[in-house]
C-alpha cells in the first residue's frame, strides 16, 4: 500500500474488468437492509463541521463526502446509521505531506479508506478521505496523484484480487490526475471501471452495463479541455436489488429527484457535486433501502390519487400509507412551491386544517391519563375568566356537544387566519366567548376546541405550542408536528393556494394562532401517518382511553372526542378531515387491520374524505 509520485500524463482510455465468479456484494459497504440516512449539500465549512458533530452524536457516520474549492469551501455528504458502531475519521483539509502522514497513522490503527477526495482553494491543492475501522479485516489499497499511465498500471497490478470502490479526477497544473482506493474482492465480484466518457456517451453506458445486470456504484464528473467527462465504476447486481442514478441535475431537480426516490423507499449512496462551466450541479446514485420499492399496490394508490387530482385540483399533495406499524407507501404530487418548481413528497409540511381538533382531543385524553386535567370538569375550573354562562365540560368541547358556536357566516377573514398573534388561547377566546351557548345537542365548533386549549393551558402552565411539543411531538419523535408559526419557516413548507379559473393562486398565510387547537397545525404526511401508528400501537394511549375517545359519547352524532367514527366494509374505523384556505386534509385509522392512510394538501378543495376511504378499501379488503 503505497502513493506513487504523479507522472504527468494523459491517457484517455475505457476500461473494465469482470471476473469469473458471482457471489454476495457482503463486502461492499451497502448492506442489503432498511437504513436511516440523510444527505445535506451547499454547506459552509462551519455549517459542514457543526453538521458532522451532530450526525455523530445522533450515531449516524458519514459514508461520501464532497468538497468544491475555489475561493470557500462548499461541502456536501451522506450520513448512514452507524448500526455496528463501526469507529470512523474524516479528514478534508489536508496538503500533501500532511494526508501522508496521516495515512500512515490510520492505516497502523486499523483503518481503511472508503472515499479519497480532492479540492483546490485558492490555487493550493489539499487532500481529503474518509476512514473506517477495518472490521473485516480486508486488504487494501490506495493512490493518489496517478497519471492515466499510473492509473492503467495499477489496474493490472490489482485487478485479479482487488476491485476499485472509489475514483476521484481532478487537475493540478494542467494535468489529469486519479485517486483510487482498491479493496480485496473476496466475494469475487464482477467489476468494471471506466474513465473519460464523454458526456453524449455516458446514456448509452448506463443503458449497456444495465443490461448487462450491473448496477452503477460510483460516479465522477470532471471537466477535459473545457468538455464534460464522466468516470464510473460498476458492479454486477448480484442481490437484483433495485437502483437509480440522475447526473447534470442543478440544484432544484436533485432536490426533486432525492424526495420522489426517498418516497419510493430508496436511499442516497453516492453523491457527486461538481461544476461545469461556471455551474454546480449534481449527480447521485439511489440504492433499495426499504420495501416501498417493491410494495405491489403502490401503481394502484398512484392511478387512483392522479384520477382525483383531475377532478379536484390541486397544486401539491402528499399520501402515506401504514399496514401492522410499517410505512408502505409514501408520494407526493405536484408542488409544495409553484413558482420555484419544488414538487411535493412526504415530508412537504402542509397546514392540518381541522385535523388539529384530533390531535387536542388526544392531548387532552394524555393529560387525563397524567392527572393533569379532568375531563369531566366544567370548563372555568380551570379557566374562570371565561364567561359565567360557558357551562360546558372539557370533554364536551372536545366532542362538540359544548354549545359553543361555530364561525358566523360572513366571517371568512376569522375563517382565513388574522394579522394579530395571539400568545395564549384565553385571548383568542375573547373573539367569540360573549356570545350565547347554542342550545342543541350535537355542534360542530373550532371555537370550542379554542375554549378547551385556554382549559389545558391553565391546568399545565404551558402555551398550548409547549403542551403540543411535550405531549406528541417529542415523546413519539414527530419532528415536523408543530403550530403554525408564520416567523418561523421550516425548511420544507408548502406554501398555500387557491384554485381559481386563471389557475393555482398563491395566497399569503395569517396568523392562525387565535385557533391553534382546532385548525392550526402543521406537519409532514409522513409524521401523521406514524402519529396514527403508535396511535394504534398504543404507544399514545392506553387501549381503554383510545375507545372511549373513539366512541361517540350518545347517539346525536357519530362525532366523538376530536374524531368521526363509522364503518366500511364492515371494518370499524376513526378519521378526522379538515380543510381551510391553504389546507385539504384526512387521517382514517383501521383500528382491526392496523391500516392509516393519511392525506395532506396546500389547496382547498372537495373529496378529500372520499379519496381516503378508496385508498383504505384497497387495504382492508372485503
Amino acid at each position: 500500500m503505497c502513493m506513487k509520485a504523479p507522472i504527468f500524463h494523459i491517457h484517455a482510455v475505457f476500461t473494465f474488468f469482470l471476473p469469473a465468479m458471482v457471489c454476495a456484494q457482503g463486502m461492499l459497504d451497502q448492506p442489503a437492509i432498511e437504513l436511516a440516512w440523510e444527505a445535506r449539500r451547499d454547506l459552509s465549512e462551519s455549517t459542514y463541521n457543526a453538521k458532522l458533530e451532530e450526525m455523530r452524536n445522533k450515531g449516524y457516520r458519514l459514508t461520501d463526502v464532497e468538497v468544491l474549492g475555489g475561493g470557500a469551501r462548499i461541502y456536501a455528504g451522506i450520513w448512514r446509521k452507524n448500526v455496528d458502531n463501526r469507529n470512523w475519521e474524516v479528514n478534508t483539509r489536508l496538503s500533501d505531506r500532511a494526508f501522508a502522514e496521516k495515512w500512515e497513522t490510520l492505516k497502523n490503527k486499523g483503518y481503511r479508506p472508503v472515499d479519497q477526495e480532492f479540492h483546490a482553494l485558492n490555487g493550493m491543492p489539499y487532500y481529503g478521505a474518509i476512514w473506517v475501522e477495518n472490521k473485516e479485516n480486508l486488504k487494501w489499497a490506495s493512490f493518489r496523484k496517478l497519471t492515466a499511465a499510473g492509473f492503467s498500471e495499477k489496474q493490472a497490478e490489482y485487478k485479479d484480487r482487488y476491485m476499485p470502490v472509489d475514483l476521484d479526477v481532478y487537475e493540478i497544473g494542467g494535468q489529469q490526475l486519479y485517486s483510487l482506493v482498491w479493496l480485496e474482492n473476496k466475494d469475487n465480484l464482477k467489476w468494471a471501471i471506466q474513465r473519460d466518457i464523454a458526456r453524449g456517451k455516458l446514456p448509452e453506458q448506463v443503458k449497456a452495463f444495465s443490461d448487462k445486470g450491473f448496477r452503477l456504484y460510483k460516479i465522477e464528473m470532471y471537466e477535459q479541455n473545457g468538455a464534460a467527462r464522466y468516470a464510473a465504476i460498476w458492479v454486477e447486481n448480484t442481490e437484483k436489488r433495485y437502483w437509480q442514478a440522475r447526473y447534470d441535475l442543478d440544484e432544484n431537480r436533485f432536490r426533486n429527484w432525492r424526495q420522489r426516490f426517498r418516497d419510493r423507499g430508496y436511499r442516497l449512496e453516492s453523491l457527486e457535486m461538481y461544476r461545469s462551466q461556471g455551474k454546480i450541479l449534481y449527480a447521485g446514485i439511489w440504492l433499495e433501502n426499504d420495501e416501498r420499492v417493491r410494495w405491489p399496490l403502490s401503481d394502484q394508490v398512484d392511478k387512483t390519487v392522479q384520477g382525483y387530482i383531475l377532478k379536484e385540483p390541486v397544486a401539491g399533495i402528499s399520501c402515506a400509507i401504514a399496514v401492522n406499524g410499517k410505512i408502505h407507501f409514501t408520494r407526493g404530487w405536484g408542488f409544495q412551491d409553484i413558482a420555484s418548481k419544488k414538487e411535493a413528497h412526504a415530508n412537504t409540511i402542509f397546514r392540518h386544517a381541522s385535523i388539529a381538533k384530533a390531535l387536542c382531543s388526544v392531548m387532552a385524553f394524555r393529560l387525563h391519563a397524567q392527572g393533569k386535567i379532568d375531563l369531566s370538569n366544567r370548563t372555568r375550573s380551570y379557566e374562570p375568566r371565561l364567561p359565567p354562562h360557558h357551562t360546558h365540560t372539557v370533554g364536551q368541547l372536545l366532542s362538540c356537544r359544548g354549545g359553543v358556536r361555530h364561525y358566523k357566516q360572513g366571517h371568512d377573514p376569522l375563517k382565513a387566519g388574522t394579522a394579530e398573534i395571539y400568545t395564549n388561547a384565553f385571548d383568542a377566546t375573547r373573539l367569540f366567548s360573549a356570545d350565547s351557548l347554542i342550545p342543541i345537542p350535537y355542534l360542530y365548533s373550532t371555537h370550542g376546541y379554542t375554549c378547551a386549549a385556554a382549559a389545558m393551558e391553565k391546568a399545565t402552565g404551558l402555551s398550548y405550542s409547549a403542551i403540543l411539543d411535550q405531549q406528541l411531538a417529542k415523546p413519539f419523535d414527530l419532528g415536523s408536528l408543530r403550530c403554525e408559526n408564520l416567523n418561523q419557516l421550516p425548511e420544507e413548507r408548502s406554501k398555500i393556494y387557491r384554485y381559481g379559473p386563471s389557475g393555482f393562486v398563491e395566497i399569503i398565510p395569517e396568523s392562525l394562532s387565535w385557533k391553534y387547537a382546532g385548525g392550526g397545525t402543521e406537519s409532514s404526511v409522513y409524521d401523521l401517518a406514524r402519529f396514527g401508528i403508535q396511535l394504534l400501537e398504543g404507544k399514545v394511549l392506553s387501549k381503554v382511553a383510545l375507545t372511549t375517545m373513539t366512541t361517540p359519547p350518545d347517539t346525536f352524532d357519530e362525532y366523538a372526542f376530536g374524531w368521526d367514527t363509522g364503518k366500511q366494509r364492515g371494518q370499524a374505523y376513526f378519521c378526522k378531515s379538515g380543510g381551510q384556505p391553504g389546507a385539504r386534509s384526512f387521517i382514517i385509522c383501521y383500528p382491526v387491520k392496523k391500516v392509516v392512510v393519511a392525506l395532506l394538501s396546500n389547496t382547498a378543495g372537495d373529496g378529500i374524505v372520499d379519496l381516503g376511504k378508496q385508498i383504505g378499501g384497497l387495504l382492508i379488503g372485503e
